[in-house]
């Protein structure tokens, strides 16, 4: 979760995913509303500042090795 005071609001965050897929988990902070979807190599995630009030975000670890991935997210601080 990225910690508000930091972030300029209104602008977006963007995530981009390079190497091995990973699934992204995005859940609810207030309920159980829940969506998981698979990063391929290039994708682009778009999420909105007000996004980032209402629902956390992130890579669940995995058990098994998976091959290597670099996430580079692009934000505007303060």
């Amino acid at each position: 979760n990225d910690r508000l005071g930091d972030l300029v609001a209104g602008h977006p965050i963007v995530l981009l995913s390079l190497g091995a897929t990973r699934r992204m988990r995005i859940q609810g902070k207030q309920s159980r509303a829940k969506l998981e979807l698979d990063l391929e190599p290039g994708s682009l995630l778009l999420m909105d500042y007000e996004s980032q009030k209402h629902y956390d975000h992130g890579i669940p670890k995995e058990r098994a090795a998976v091959g290597p991935r670099i996430s580079l997210a692009f934000r505007m601080r303060r």
